[in-house]
């Protein structure tokens, strides 16, 4: 997948060059190597900083530092990437947590509403 979501990213972008491009893959074959041998949470910083931020959520909420993964959503996500990240945090809080109320109010802040009534 992440390997398609660069190529995708690269293609779609007449910015990026090929040197940008192997970079991104270098910083997601890095990553993904990390966290094969068990330090997943590298993969955070290199995402970052190859703006991948959702990636970066993503690794910080399989890991299951929902905190800093909400860090990362207020300050870097928005649109359809901040309502996916939102959404699998509230899975979390209704799952695990057992907390309807928070799950609500995620789903609300996502702006999946639909789901939101649907809860319970």
């Amino acid at each position: 997948w992440l390997t398609n979501h660069c190529l995708g990213t690269c293609y779609g972008a007449a910015s990026l060059t090929i040197s940008t491009c192997a970079q991104l893959l270098l910083l997601q074959v890095v990553s993904a190597h990390a966290a094969s041998i068990g330090d997943n949470l590298l993969g955070v910083p290199l995402n970052c900083s190859a703006g991948l931020n959702a990636d970066a959520v993503t690794v910080l909420q399989e890991a299951g530092r929902w905190q800093s993964a909400a860090v990362l959503i207020a300050r870097a996500l928005a649109g359809t990437e901040r309502a996916q990240a939102l959404s699998r945090w509230s899975s979390h809080v209704l799952h695990q947590e057992g907390s309807v109320w928070r799950c609500v109010g995620l789903l609300t802040a996502a702006g999946c509403l639909s789901a939101a009534v649907q809860v319970g």
